[in-house]
């Protein structure tokens, strides 16, 4: 339920113990269009495993910069996932993480109905770690790419790897943007009814 969603949040953020702990959905969880309260910051980061088992988390709005479902993550695991019907409105935020340090995995994740509108991202709004982003469905998705932003990552700094993605009907943009460090590896990834700007590429080896 959102007050699960919101009891976890305040536990991760006030003891430690439960930021290490693993974390396992038994329902879907609506949030009525509301903003969501992000589970770990940048004091009190989200350190392990949120497994969705196949459950939804839909209606919900990332309104804080950087900030995500989850707000700060290191060293933690995301799987089994669907997440529909959001808007991130924050600014540098990803839908799912708003910034990954260490080393992250999201995998097993359908993320669908999702409209970005200020620098944001699908994923994760600020990498600075080692993210593998694999076996997951981005689809039927809108983005404004005016002030950055893009399809996996807002900005990334450090390693990103994706592995057997499929990107599906989203808005002309960027996959990732803003990569002033480390390149990103794809593997067996498709793009379908997806157009990418024509300079996102650049620094993206397959």
């Amino acid at each position: 339920s959102v007050t699960d969603f919101e009891t976890m949040a305040a536990l991760v953020q006030s003891q430690s113990s439960f930021r290490t702990a693993h974390y396992a959905m038994d329902a879907d969880v609506d949030f009525g269009g509301n903003a969501i309260t992000p589970i770990g910051n940048q004091g009190a980061m989200f350190q392990g495993r949120f497994n969705g088992r196949g459950h939804t988390i839909s209606n919900g709005v990332i309104s804080s910069s950087d900030s995500g479902l989850f707000g700060y993550v290191y060293g933690a695991s995301i799987i089994n996932l669907q997440v529909k019907n959001f808007s991130v409105t924050g600014f540098s935020s990803g839908l799912l993480i708003g910034t990954a340090v260490g080393v992250n995995l999201v995998q097993n994740i359908t993320v669908e109905g999702v409209n970005v509108t200020t620098r944001g991202a699908l994923v994760v709004g600020y990498n600075m770690g080692t993210l593998t982003v694999g076996n997951s469905i981005f689809r039927d998705s809108t983005f404004n790419m005016e002030g950055g932003g893009g399809y996996i990552a807002a900005e990334c700094e450090k390693p990103l790897y994706l592995i057997n993605n499929v990107l599906l009907n989203l808005t002309p943009g960027q996959l990732i943007s803003h990569i002033p460090g480390e390149q990103v590896t794809m593997t067996h990834n498709y793009f379908c009814e997806t157009n990418f700007y024509e300079t996102d590429l650049y620094s993206v080896r397959e």
